[in-house]
C-alpha cells in the first residue's frame, strides 16, 4: 500500500495492492487545506498528516485493510480536533 498527499485536491490517498486508488478522508469528517507531509504509526494505525496552509498537524486511525489487526486506541483529544499545539 502506498499513502500520499494529495495536496491540489485537499485529500489523503492510497493505492492498495489491488491497484485501486482509494481516498482517506472521503468521509468528510476531516477537511484538509493542503496536506503536504505523511507519517504513519503503524503499532498504533495512526496516520500524521501535516496541512501547513492550515496550520496545523492532524491525526487519522487508518482502515484495517492498511494495517496489521494491532489493538490500537484512539488518538490524542488534540489530533481528533485536527490541531496540535
Amino acid at each position: 500500500t502506498v499513502l500520499f498527499a494529495d495536496s491540489y485536491n485537499g485529500l489523503v490517498r492510497m493505492v492498495g495492492a489491488d491497484g485501486i486508488m482509494r481516498t482517506l478522508n472521503d468521509d468528510n469528517r476531516i477537511v484538509l487545506g493542503a496536506p503536504s507531509r505523511l507519517a504513519f504509526a503503524p503499532r498504533r494505525r495512526w496516520l500524521y498528516i501535516a496541512d501547513p496552509s492550515e496550520g496545523r498537524l492532524v491525526a487519522l486511525t487508518i482502515p484495517q485493510m492498511l494495517a496489521d489487526p494491532l489493538s490500537a486506541s484512539e488518538p490524542p483529544e488534540q489530533a481528533r480536533a485536527g490541531a496540535l499545539p
